[in-house]
């Protein structure tokens, strides 16, 4: 037998005075699952003595037979002329369950069987389960009755009780290959005063998980007390009845309480999670970790301790990181801060939109306070390139779209860096640099955050830009047909004759005088005087040979 049963106190001379005290019964949750066998199905119930296991199983919700042998059910339900109706003449027991309608039997000892071989020792068992697993360390109190069968020939003891994590089975119909931790030693006869003997002791859960029982006797013949009774009887065996079982956890329970940062205010229950009210000692404590017992007002109840932990202040997390990144580019945040602690962050980074972030620490340390940090995304400089001709050279200009901004410049010709950081790049001073077919100009601007941004242009014929014809011949070969000054941009051209009389203007033009009036009369062949004004304000003014 197991070492960790704790017996309960006789209260009478006898053994069997003491266990037919009453049972504990103040309100408190019994864990057997239909404790009473009064959970059957009525159509599966036998009339006969059982006469298989499956047929046991069958019969009734939460208990099971774990062998090969025949534990009965006996029930008030069936017929009277049935075996199994408990006060008909052939019922082993023939007397009432102690309450309810069901009880169940089963055979502790028989007389060998020696046409088997080898002999058979012969017992029967029942399992029973719970609502809930065991706590481990918890003290349960086991309370049950049993009940010697008028109609058998023997009494016996070694009624135990073994606890199981899982269901158990064992195809044999002699005694299982397991130990009770708990075990009846004394030989149980009838109590001719109530008929049934409350049995109790006291177990505590040395693992978590247990929620299944099996209910028999452990031992065989040879370490089986049985004792023959002065009755005649066709029944050859000690055959004994059980009703009403309770298990009831005798310690009290509580949620976890802490860890709690030193100086954390915090209380403890005075009603455990079963109802039990008490008392704890020492007195709280916030400064340091401290175990506190409970003492329960009833003292049928056990005593429980639970420790809270007090861990330091409250730790503010520090990190060294930049606050601000430029739009698209990659960052990475810390995963430890400066002093140690390890963890990871939410949400995914964004390089596209300001962020906040937040710090998940992987250890459980409540007096960490929460950490967050805004990474804000800073725009990028907003720039492009224009060109415009100023005193006859070609001048390229980048500009910002965004007011205010201090930028530096780096300018690119045909991938040559220039010495130059101007907004604006005038190109006669880099001729040897210009390709007479394409150039290749590209600007980086730097903004006073450290973000950049690149813009470039290409130009086709470049030794073209900012020439004015001398002279037009608009015949139609394709060769100085128009007077084409394009490479200014648009610009408000006005041009006279020799006279000073203004024979044709244009607001927008590029290219379009072929030596034709505003009206669209051919002009005659001479020398004209033009003057225009390009849309950055530069004057120019000259004389162009129409020929036709």
């Amino acid at each position: 037998m197991k070492n960790n049963i704790q017996f309960i106190t006789l209260l009478f001379a006898s053994f069997f005075s003491f266990l037919s005290f009453s049972p504990l019964s103040y309100g408190q949750e019994n864990l057997v699952l239909n404790p009473s066998f009064e959970d059957v199905i009525l159509d599966s119930l036998s009339c006969t003595l059982y006469s298989s296991s499956e047929r046991f199983n069958a019969a009734i919700k939460h208990w099971r037979n774990p062998t090969n042998s025949t534990s009965d059910i006996h029930h008030m339900s069936l017929n009277h002329n049935c075996s199994m109706y408990p006060l008909e003449s052939f019922n082993p027991a023939q007397f009432l369950p102690r309450t309810g309608d069901a009880m169940v039997g089963l055979v502790l000892y028989t007389e060998e069987m020696p046409d088997r071989d080898p002999p058979l020792e012969y017992k029967e068992y029942v399992q029973g389960e719970l609502k809930e697993p065991m706590i481990q360390g918890a003290t349960y109190l086991v309370q049950f009755y049993a009940a010697v069968g008028n109609r058998c020939k023997y009494f016996s003891n070694n009624i135990g009780i073994a606890f199981l994590e899982q269901p158990y089975y064992q195809a044999t119909q002699s005694k299982v290959n397991l130990s009770p931790d708990f075990n009846f030693n004394e030989v149980l006869r009838v109590n001719e005063e109530e008929k049934w003997t409350l049995l109790e002791f006291e177990y505590t859960a040395p693992t978590s998980g247990i929620k299944y029982f099996i209910l028999g006797n452990f031992f065989g013949t040879k370490d089986t007390t049985y004792e023959t009774r002065d009755i005649s009887t066709l029944h050859t065996d000690a055959y004994y009845v059980f009703d009403d079982f309770s298990i009831i956890n005798l310690t009290p329970s509580f949620d976890p309480l802490g860890p709690y940062c030193s100086n954390t205010d915090f209380t403890l229950p005075d009603t455990s999670k079963e109802g039990y009210t008490g008392t704890w000692s020492p007195q709280v404590n916030n400064q340091q970790t401290t175990t506190y017992t409970f003492t329960p007002q009833d003292p049928r109840f056990k005593p429980t301790t639970m420790t809270v932990e007090i861990i330091p202040p409250t730790v503010e997390l520090q990190f060294d990181m930049e606050t601000s990144v430029c739009k698209g580019s990659d960052f990475s945040l810390p995963s430890m801060s400066t002093d140690g602690v390890e963890g990871t962050w939410t949400p995914a980074i964004n390089t596209q939109e300001t962020t906040t972030y937040t710090f998940h620490p992987t250890i459980e340390n409540p007096c960490l306070k929460p950490y967050s940090v805004e990474i804000k995304v800073l725009p990028l400089v907003d720039i492009a390139l224009d060109y415009y001709c100023k005193d006859n050279q070609l001048v390229i200009e980048a500009f910002s779209f965004s007011e205010d901004q201090q930028l530096t410049y780096t300018w690119y010709i045909n991938d040559q860096l220039i010495d130059d950081s101007a907004a604006t790049l005038g190109l006669s001073s880099y001729a040897n640099l210009l390709h007479p077919k394409t150039t290749h100009i590209e600007v980086v601007a730097l903004d006073e955050n450290g973000c950049y941004s690149t813009a470039s242009i290409e130009f086709e014929d470049i030794q073209d830009f900012c020439f004015i014809p001398k002279g037009i011949s608009p015949n139609g070969d394709g060769k100085n047909d128009f007077f084409d000054i394009h490479t200014f941009g648009e610009v408000d051209i006005q041009i006279y004759n020799r006279h000073g009389r203004k024979v044709y203007e244009n607001n927008h033009y590029t290219n379009q005088w072929a030596g034709q009036s505003n009206s669209g009369t051919i002009l005659p062949s001479a020398t004209y005087f033009y003057q225009f004004i390009t849309s950055h304000g530069e004057h120019y003014s000259g004389w162009v040979e129409l020929t036709h």
